[in-house]
């Protein structure tokens, strides 16, 4: 995969890849086992890792233990995004998927 994709899988607690986006990006995993909070990740101007907010008002941190979810995010310039596994139980499994299209600037 390009600087601008990647997938994989978590187990336990760790984070995914880290993903240059820019434009229009997708953001999905999906639960194989056991439970957990995947936490999507920005690296912000300075330096520290934020969490992405969005929903209606664009206050709600996009933190998700469900089994499958799906961001979309826009960015106007090139952004590193990753996401967090926090273990809840078990051993949990997530598959994850990061998509950036350049196509979308």
């Amino acid at each position: 995969m390009s600087n601008y994709q990647s997938s994989g899988r978590l187990s336990d607690n760790g984070s995914t890849d880290t993903v240059v986006c820019s434009g229009t990006a997708t953001l999905s995993s999906h639960i194989d086992n056991g439970t957990g909070v995947m936490t999507w990740q920005f690296k912000g101007p300075s330096g520290e890792w934020e969490t992405i907010y969005g929903g209606t008002t664009g206050t709600t941190a996009q933190v998700f233990t469900d089994q499958n979810h799906m961001v979309n995010v826009y960015f106007g310039g090139d952004v590193v995004v990753k996401g967090v596994l926090s273990s809840g139980g078990g051993t949990p499994r997530f598959d994850w998927q990061i998509i950036s299209s350049l196509d979308n600037k």
